[in-house]
Formats: C-alpha cells, sequence, structure tokens
C-alpha cells in the first residue's frame, strides 16, 4: 500500500470478537440514544432479568475502541465505527466470541 495513504487511512485494526457482556453492552448504549445510562433499564431478549451494564465492560469497550465518553455527569457513552462493526460482524457470525466471532482487519 502506498505510504501516503496509509498515513490517510491511519494504522489497521483488527475488528474485536465480542463477549456476550460486551454486546450487551453496546446494544444497552445505542438503546440508551443519548441518555446517561443510568437512567435507562434494559431487558435481555424474550424476557428475563434487567441487564446492569458493568464497569469493568464498560473499560474494556473503552479501551478497544468500541465506544466513547460523550459526557461525563453524568456519563453518557455512543458507539464508535469500530464498535458497529465489530457487532454487525458478530452477529453476521452468528453470535458471541465463544461461538468464533470475526477477526477481519480494517484499515
Amino acid at each position: 500500500m502506498n505510504p501516503q495513504m496509509q498515513m490517510w487511512l491511519g494504522p489497521t485494526r483488527r475488528i474485536p470478537v465480542l463477549t456476550e457482556g460486551m454486546r450487551l453492552t453496546i446494544a444497552a448504549i445505542d438503546l440508551a440514544g443519548g441518555r446517561p445510562l443510568s437512567e435507562a433499564r434494559f431487558n435481555r431478549a424474550g424476557g428475563g432479568e434487567d441487564y446492569a451494564v458493568q464497569t469493568r465492560v464498560l473499560r474494556d469497550l473503552l479501551s478497544k475502541g468500541l465506544i466513547e465518553v460523550v459526557s461525563l455527569g453524568p456519563a453518557v457513552y455512543r458507539v464508535t465505527k469500530l464498535g458497529r462493526l465489530a457487532r454487525r460482524s458478530d452477529e453476521a457470525a452468528g453470535g458471541s466470541a465463544a461461538e468464533g466471532g470475526s477477526q477481519e482487519a480494517i484499515g
């Protein structure tokens, strides 16, 4: 690849394989629609108990670049382009990391 084109595109990054908790957290952030996560309640698909977003999973998603912090007080998050790609590739692969997931590269 042309070095100038590589600089414009940025570094190539792998699309992370999502765990169940990551998938649920990304879905919760999408469903919150710009509201703080503390104000929204989320149910698992097909009924069942409410899903509470875990701090550990949020930190992991932030470190992998799958979500961004929009505001700190109260905390509002948004899903990045990489996060949307990871979610789409996970859905196309048929589920979570335990089922194989996807390891495509973007760049």
